[in-house]
């Protein structure tokens, strides 16, 4: 009985080893994708360090030397199709942009093989496909190894002393032509990486102009969605409430917070535009359509005030509707950009919740307000009646009803057909 015993306790523990190498097996190739034992046309290299690159199937191994300040490296790829080429490549610059980096292109031709180096610049960010140049690093040795899509490349590398922190660029695109890369597509991701080559850690990168990106869009918030839309409502409703006092400072308001919302955005709108001439690479197209489209009208809204007929005139009736309704595309249009900028730059929580807080808490006001509105319209429709209204703008005399029947005349501009539209949709009637 003990012999059968020992043999159970055998085979149960025979059958755990293998079912810890099963799960072992599965697991170590999801913890890491790199190798550090490459072959690069039936010759072995060893490696002291590599690293999964995260995109593209990407990965990176490498040996410093910093002795005599030598680099070799494997770059290992997938091109998009077997015609397809990937390209590899180092910035000496302060960040891994494509603009200004040394790079290693690899394709196969009819030739076989080839890894040719390519230095690029400002042309190739306006759409100029790059043509094999020097570069700015000393190749001591280069190598290549093409099989279906998996690309493999090697090269070794004279640095400048201390030179330990690169920054790396890598992608893939369709094919070549005529020895020159064709364009990827936009929505592949590009590889960036900024890494410490002695100690194998990854670097935070700094994006380019990073904080031209957020001022671009505090500026743009506060202009186009915030003050824009505060003075709408300015117009629309505090106007109402000066009638029986016979002033206009909201409409003095309306201006001051239209004005310098116009001023902002046009501010804001200048940096976004600086921002696309900085990188063709990428490019945010329905962000950029919507930001030209307000500063279209809104620059039409400003024009239009140099051509505002006078109260008594028979287009004025046209030319409100015509400054409300673009008024209001303006807001709306301001509002959906405002959100695909906060997509676009990634923005916390936190702002988001607090411009959906701030839109919210407006929403409501306007709607307090517009109850409120079409409160006093009845009433003085009731106390007030077209007929009497009508008396007084054929007779051209006094009916001696008040400053409030007065100023509740203009306020009808003189158009019984378009009377509630012209009380209360103008911004500045």
């Amino acid at each position: 009985m003990e012999s059968c015993s020992q043999t159970h306790v055998a085979h149960l523990q025979v059958v755990l080893l293998v079912l810890c190498l099963i799960i072992m097996g599965g697991c170590i190739p999801t913890l890491s994708a790199c190798q550090l034992s490459l072959s690069f046309n039936k010759k072995q290299k060893i490696f002291k360090t590599c690293r999964d690159l995260g995109v593209q199937k990407a990965s990176l191994a490498w040996s410093l030397f910093p002795h005599n300040h030598t680099l070799e490296i494997a770059f290992a790829g997938r091109a998009v199709s077997p015609s397809g080429w990937v390209g590899w490549g180092i910035n000496l610059g302060s960040n891994p942009v494509m603009k200004g980096a040394n790079a290693l292109v690899a394709f196969r031709a009819a030739n076989g093989s080839n890894l040719l180096t390519y230095k690029l610049s400002d042309e190739t960010y306006s759409g100029v496909l790059p043509s094999c140049s020097p570069i700015d690093l000393v190749i001591m040795d280069k190598a290549v190894e093409i099989t279906g899509t998996d690309v493999k490349i090697f090269a070794s590398f004279q640095l400048q002393p201390n030179q330990t922190v690169l920054n790396h660029i890598w992608n893939r695109g369709p094919g070549m032509d005529q020895f020159q890369p064709q364009a990827h597509d936009p929505i592949d991701i590009r590889g960036a990486l900024r890494i410490n080559m002695l100690q194998g850690t990854v670097l935070p990168i700094t994006p380019p102009h990073e904080k031209l990106k957020y001022i671009h869009g505090i500026v743009n918030t506060l202009g186009w969605g915030f003050l824009l839309p505060v003075g709408a409502l300015t117009a629309r409703y505090f106007r109402q409430f000066e009638l029986e006092a016979g002033t206009a400072s909201w409409f003095y308001a309306h201006i001051i917070l239209q004005s310098s919302g116009y001023v902002l955005g046009i501010m804001g709108w200048a940096i976004g535009m600086k921002l696309g001439s900085y990188s063709t690479e990428v490019a945010y197209p329905q962000h950029r359509c919507i930001g030209i489209t307000i500063f279209t009208f809104g620059s039409l809204q400003v024009l239009s005030l140099l051509q505002r007929p006078n109260k008594n005139h028979k287009l004025r009736m046209y030319w409100n509707i015509y400054h409300h309704t673009l008024g209001y595309t303006i807001v709306l249009l301001a509002i959906i950009n405002n959100f695909e900028g906060f997509h676009i730059l990634k923005a916390n929580g936190m702002w988001r919740m607090g411009y959906i807080i701030g839109l919210a808490l407006g929403g409501a006001v306007a709607i307090v307000l517009e109850i409120v509105t079409w409160v006093i319209y009845m009433r003085r429709k009731s106390i007030y009646p077209t007929r009497i209204l009508d008396r007084k703008y054929t007779s051209g005399g006094s009916c001696e009803l008040g400053k409030l029947d007065s100023i509740t005349m203009d306020e009808f501009d003189k158009s019984r057909a378009f009377s509630w539209y012209a009380q209360f949709g103008g911004a500045m009637g």
